[in-house]
């Protein structure tokens, strides 16, 4: 069965795309579906606790984004900007794939505005997607692109009033964490909302918060291509969970305690390791409906753009919930109420 994109086709006025996040973290809004009883509720973020049970598992994505995004010359003197996705391994001949915003050509030599040399063009993908040939070490591009990078915040984002220091803050959680010369060239965005504080409150309140990691690529924000709608398989993006957390996972499923997931990211790696025998790896996994869910049994989730394979994923899960309201339909609520969409906008809690 091919995924059916008419559930995730919805209109959304400019407006409401969020181009900055709240003043304060935790202070955006939050919509709350109950799918048992199929009421929506609206509430501030910061008061989550009182809707998630006190002996609830609560998963989140650790993986600490990258400012991948750079500005480069070209050998004939243009600018070309380009997203180093470092949240794939480094081939053995040294070779990364990059994202570009424009036509380059095999052998283009990319330099800094200094004119220190990064590597060459060495071949073409797929649209703008290019495999780069690095005459610098790996380490060295990350530690270049910590100092002169910018944050990999989405395109639709047209006029950011943030500062570049003022994006990288900002589209980091605060509970991110470093591992080696990997991370994620997007946010894993509902986790954008939490603060410690709010973490604290949650542990306060008898909720169990667990850490696993999905470095975050094109599997979870490139265009569905032909090819992946025949395949059904995504981008490759990868994954690591811990001995420990996988067995406190069991545990909760043993004892039919909630799982939250936090975010897309979350269930795509909960759900890979509920069919493969690895803890870590790489996973291509895309789940649309029908499908069925092994660990959770709540998701936090933005609003997400259309014809997306994060809306499918949404919609497989309030189908599995046995839901009576269809994604577009909580969308088209979340309209009226005058929420701020997409990666710096408002979240949902389907319940």
């Amino acid at each position: 069965m091919k995924p059916d994109f008419s559930s995730t086709d919805y209109i959304l006025p400019p407006r409401y795309i969020a181009n900055k996040p709240a003043k304060n973290r935790g202070n955006d809004k939050l919509l709350i579906y109950n799918s048992a009883t199929d009421t929506v509720r609206h509430d501030v973020f910061y008061n989550i606790k009182s809707y998630i049970p006190k002996d609830t598992a609560c998963i989140l994505n650790k993986s600490s984004v990258i400012p991948a995004r750079i500005r480069l010359k070209k050998s004939s003197g243009g600018i070309v900007e380009v997203l180093f996705l470092l949240n794939e391994e480094l081939h053995a001949n040294g070779q990364l794939r990059v994202m570009v915003d424009r036509k380059v050509t095999e052998g283009t030599v990319l330099s800094t505005k200094k004119n220190k040399q990064i590597g060459y063009v060495a071949k073409h993908s797929e649209k703008s997607i290019f495999t780069m040939q690095l005459t610098i070490p790996r380490q060295g591009l990350v530690a270049l692109l910590q100092q002169e990078g910018a944050a990999p915040i989405p395109k639709y984002i047209k006029h950011s009033p943030l500062s570049r220091l003022e994006q990288i803050r900002n589209y980091q959680t605060v509970y991110a964490r470093v591992e080696s010369q990997l991370g994620s060239v997007a946010a894993p965005t509902a986790g954008l909302h939490f603060t410690k504080n709010i973490l604290q409150s949650l542990k306060s309140n008898g909720v169990q918060t667990h850490y696993i990691t999905l470095h975050v690529g094109l599997g979870t924000f490139a265009p569905l291509t032909s090819t992946q709608i025949q395949t059904k398989k995504l981008h490759e993006e990868m994954y690591s969970v811990s001995d420990a957390i996988y067995s406190s996972l069991q545990q909760a499923k043993t004892n039919n305690r909630p799982i939250l997931a936090v975010g897309t990211t979350t269930v795509r790696t909960l759900e890979t390791i509920s069919h493969a025998n690895q803890r870590s790896g790489s996973t291509d996994i895309f789940i649309y409906p029908p499908h069925s869910f092994y660990y959770p049994t709540m998701l936090l989730t933005n609003f997400h753009l259309p014809h997306t394979s994060l809306m499918l994923l949404v919609q497989a899960f309030l189908q599995h919930k046995h839901a009576q309201r269809n994604l577009v339909q909580l969308y088209n609520e979340a309209i009226v109420q005058n929420y701020r969409f997409y990666s710096f906008g408002d979240s949902m809690l389907i319940l």
